[in-house]
């Protein structure tokens, strides 16, 4: 009841929500997810900067398809609605894709991306699930307004002998603002 970062009903008798709902097709080479149960696509211990559990679960579209060695996954939501200054509802729409690749038992790296688009007459856009595109790259050549953040981000973990781990991310906001001015 005193969470502030929860919006739902906290007068209500039980107060709360049901954190984990969804149903999951999975296979030898791949995965077909709707519903809500927390992800995190950061590095171990860590939340994600693109997809993370925090601060809850939501519902969601998720697709992985591939290899231990070589997969791609896609995660898609509808956010909130928003109101702007003129008290037109925004629409607001999340994509977050990687794609990630396992060339060693020691190795894995992935190259990712998320887009947040948003307006008040947007609805769901699937340009911007496809995880081998920069949303920015979708944005400027279907000539779309620039409604819309991207994220590009990458990571790579190393397993080195005697248990030693070295891991890092790299992130970039902002695509669309950055790649326009340089």
């Amino acid at each position: 009841k005193v969470d502030p970062d929860y919006t739902g009903d906290k007068i209500g008798d039980p107060p709360g929500r049901i954190t984990d709902a969804y149903i999951s097709l999975q296979g030898k080479y791949g995965e077909a997810f709707f519903g809500a149960l927390d992800r995190n696509w950061g590095p171990t211990g860590r939340d994600g900067w693109l997809t993370s559990a925090y601060p809850y679960s939501y519902d969601h579209l998720m697709v992985r398809v591939g290899t231990p060695a070589v997969r791609a996954e896609v995660l898609a939501t509808e956010l909130d609605d928003m109101t702007d200054s003129t008290g037109a509802t925004i629409h607001r729409y999340w994509a977050s894709t990687r794609v990630l690749v396992r060339p060693w038992k020691w190795v894995i790296a992935s190259l990712d991306n998320a887009t947040l688009w948003y307006g008040p007459n947007r609805g769901f856009e699937l340009r911007y699930v496809n995880p081998l595109k920069v949303p920015y790259v979708t944005r400027v050549d279907d000539n779309l307004l620039d409604n819309q953040n991207t994220l590009l981000a990458g990571s790579l973990r190393l397993t080195l002998p005697r248990g030693i781990v070295l891991q890092g991310n790299l992130l970039i906001d902002a695509v669309s603002g950055f790649l326009s001015h340089a």
